[in-house]
């Protein structure tokens, strides 16, 4: 697999004009690679990222998804058209707790994207949420607490 990113661009509208949000961003990562993106505040880190993830339309360029020799130009997808790669890509918010829903349980918010691609029984779920919950060193009985009533470090 590999992601490969040419000259994204996007502005935004305001009152006073267009205002040009992210020029040129240019990037490849190939399989087995981890890449961060860092920056200042404003430098359009995640503007790249939602456009990356089909979240927002680039005004210009492409995000290209490379999987067995195949390239697939996800700018251009419908959203529908998006599903199968969305299983394989994954957005982390700079900000956990205000992108976690407060009303679901940590169990809830593990789970939910194998709900969502309809992986595995109820068994399997809980099975995959312990197993992460042991991976980042909290215990089983925190599946049922809810994302405000941890710490930062947790």
């Amino acid at each position: 697999m590999s992601l490969q990113v040419d000259d994204l661009t996007i502005y935004y509208q305001t009152l006073s004009g267009d205002v040009k949000a992210l020029e040129n961003a240019t990037f490849k990562v190939e399989d087995g690679e981890i890449m961060g993106l860092a920056g200042e505040s404003g430098c359009g880190k995640s503007t790249t990222s939602k456009m990356i993830m089909s979240a927002l339309k680039p005004d210009e360029g492409n995000v290209f998804f490379g999987d067995e020799g195949t390239q697939i130009d996800l700018s251009n997808l419908r959203s529908k058209d998006l599903f199968p790669y969305r299983r394989r890509m994954q957005y982390v918010f700079q900000d956990p707790f205000s992108a976690l829903n407060p009303r679901m349980t940590v169990r809830e918010i593990l789970t939910e994207p194998l709900v969502i691609h309809n992986i595995g029984d109820p068994s399997y779920k809980l099975e995959m949420a312990r197993e992460l919950m042991q991976l980042v060193g909290l215990e089983d009985r925190h599946l049922s607490r809810y994302p405000h009533s941890f710490s930062g470090g947790q």
